[in-house]
């Protein structure tokens, strides 16, 4: 028995596949007998699987740094695919199963085709180890996160980087796409989930609940509801409240600054609604700052806690009520009320916001320069080239001169 490091549900819902610890993938049927096959292959702990999108082929990653196909029905090895030079933490397929990404601790992203088995092209720009790899739903562009506190979006046409964000509290230890492709969630070393804006390129906002470092999160089918888990032993479903004006069909990201709305207020803000709570007014204060508006003008309501779970010993399972705030201040005690409810939109005074809105500016800044460093190394080789060809037209010219 050794510890399980991934989980993946197979898109026809036939088959549930772990990896673990102990170098070993199982494959599991959702049956009330839970029977499971073994596949052995990879030399390492296997942190990462995940199915193709008609579920008839799986992908494993491991610390053996290789990633690893395999025929769901028949259990049989398809392919390896080598590159990597440190442990591979994260794979996973594209929407027509032809594309893989992967990351790894080598501080690279590889995109592979999964057909011909070869490494397409390697992001090498990158400064931390990679938690976590993500085809975003309009299928050309890919996120990624690590150690370097940072989550970036890249373009896999053009193969650069064309969004950039700081979290700056520690690993950042996975991200999820809402199926709008609009919206994206990370998870961090501070207890927090964080909510992002892809088309504004900012944070919408910061979501408090769980007591220890958060490590996955993912949306439902329909990006109504989305799960986290953290190592506190608790799994917590929230309603995204994603207006349905935001949620359109998945579109192309651009390279985008970073914007916030602190002159806008909502007056009809949701409180606590126990009677007990102390923390009632103070915060009705917090909720009424920097909350985020549509294109149309429309409030965004923060997502709300709908369900908890704790997976420890004594199991509590707790329901909301129509208001999730409510269900918080009577899950918890008063004096925890207002720390375990908390929605961050932003910093608490103008210069909080002037220093971070200039460091994003900054941010985005040496993208540009990066991006214009690179066009400049081409222009370069170009140039050396038409040199090149120019002298052996010359010479060429020189020879069969009379």
């Amino acid at each position: 028995m050794a510890a399980v490091c991934a989980v993946a549900v197979s898109p026809l819902d036939t088959v549930v596949a772990t990896g673990s610890k102990d170098k070993t993938v199982r494959l599991w049927l959702p049956t009330i007998e839970g029977r499971s096959t073994m596949i052995k292959g990879h030399c390492g702990p296997v942190r990462t699987v995940a199915f193709s999108p008609d579920g008839e082929r799986l992908l494993t990653g491991s610390d053996d740094k290789t990633l690893k196909g395999w025929d769901v029905g028949s259990e049989k090895f398809l392919f390896t695919l080598s590159g990597h030079l440190n442990w591979v933490r994260s794979g996973e397929f594209n929407d027509d199963g032809r594309l893989i990404v992967s990351g790894s601790d080598d501080k690279t992203i590889c995109l592979w085709d999964s057909e011909r088995h070869y490494c397409i092209h390697q992001f090498t720009e990158i400064i931390g180890m990679v938690a976590c790899t993500r085809f975003h739903p309009d299928g050309h562009c890919i996120g990624s996160c690590g150690s370097d506190q940072c989550i970036q979006i890249w373009d896999i046409r053009c193969k650069m980087l064309i969004q950039h964000y700081t979290v700056t509290e520690g690993w950042v230890h996975s991200l999820c796409f809402h199926p709008s492709g609009d919206f994206m969630i990370s998870t961090c070393d501070d207890a927090t989930l964080r909510v992002w804006d892809l088309r504004e390129g900012r944070m919408l906002y910061m979501l408090r609940g769980h007591e220890g470092p958060t490590t996955c999160a993912e949306f439902s089918k329909t990006g109504e509801y989305f799960a986290s888990g953290s190592s506190d032993e608790h799994v917590m479903i929230w309603q995204s409240n994603f207006s349905d004006s935001c949620c359109t069909h998945p579109g192309p990201l651009a390279m985008t600054l970073y914007t916030t709305h602190s002159d806008i207020k909502c007056s009809n803000v949701p409180s606590c609604q126990n009677e007990t709570c102390e923390h009632d007014s103070q915060m009705e204060e917090d909720f009424q700052s920097d909350v985020p508006v549509n294109d149309n003008g429309i409030i965004r309501q923060p997502p709300k806690l709908s369900k908890i779970h704790k997976t420890s010993k004594g199991d509590k399972f707790m329901e909301s009520s129509n208001n999730g705030i409510t269900t918080k201040a009577q899950l918890y005690n008063t004096k925890q009320c207002e720390d375990m409810i908390e929605y961050s939109y932003g910093l608490d005074n103008e210069l909080g916001t002037f220093e971070t809105t200039l460091k994003h500016i900054v941010n985005q800044l040496d993208v540009l320069t990066q991006t214009i460093v690179l066009f400049e190394e081409r222009l370069s080789q170009t140039e050396d080239k038409l040199v090149t060809f120019g002298n052996k037209g010359l010479a060429i010219n020189e020879y069969h001169a009379p």
